[in-house]
């Protein structure tokens, strides 16, 4: 599928050509095709390393804060790839939607990112400092709208998986009286 028929706006597809895109990977045109873009379909995306499942990611991220005004955040278990994907989602912030996109990420390390977190559409984070954000009840939370789980497959893991599986769980079955937000695993 080339670039110019996916299902989002034109301004949208012209930053996404900006960037360098302009065709997509089958994975990436099966998701599509699958559904990504509807707002009430949670996926499961298992396909083998750099095979595009970053841009799966950045395609439903854009089309979750082209149409609403909740937050997606990004779940991953390291440090290391939560700031690699920041600095990918990072060039978001190039984009109008009518709105400038924010992108903020929280690994834990740092104190000084509370308020940037309340006013992010994006937000990196890793597994640990999502559970403790949700422990501690941030008012930002409460407006998720998608949730992008990488390496999911972690979830099996018995030292990592434990946390993983509560923040999806609680997530998934409406966490205190919330609607669900959209899920997306992604795993290789």
């Amino acid at each position: 599928m080339n670039i110019d028929e996916l299902p989002l706006a034109p301004n949208i597809i012209n930053f996404l050509k900006s960037e360098g895109y302009t065709e997509l990977y089958p994975p990436q045109n099966d998701a599509i095709k699958a559904g990504l873009c509807d707002d009430k379909k949670s996926f499961l995306v298992s396909i083998p390393t750099a095979s595009g499942k970053t841009l799966i990611a950045i395609l439903a991220a854009l089309s979750h804060i082209s149409k609403h005004k909740t937050k997606v955040v990004y779940l991953s278990p390291l440090r290391a790839l939560a700031s690699e994907k920041f600095e990918e989602f990072k060039k978001l912030e190039k984009l109008d939607l009518g709105r400038k996109i924010k992108v903020a990420i929280s690994t834990g390390d740092s104190n000084s990112t509370e308020n940037k977190l309340d006013d992010a559409d994006v937000i990196i984070m890793t597994n640990e400092t999502m559970d403790a954000n949700m422990a501690f009840g941030r008012d930002w939370v409460f407006q998720i709208g998608l949730v992008i789980s990488d390496e999911i497959h972690l979830i099996g893991d018995s030292t990592r998986g434990p946390t993983l599986e509560m923040i999806l769980t609680r997530l998934g079955t409406g966490f205190l009286g919330k609607t669900p937000p959209k899920i997306i695993g992604l795993s290789a």
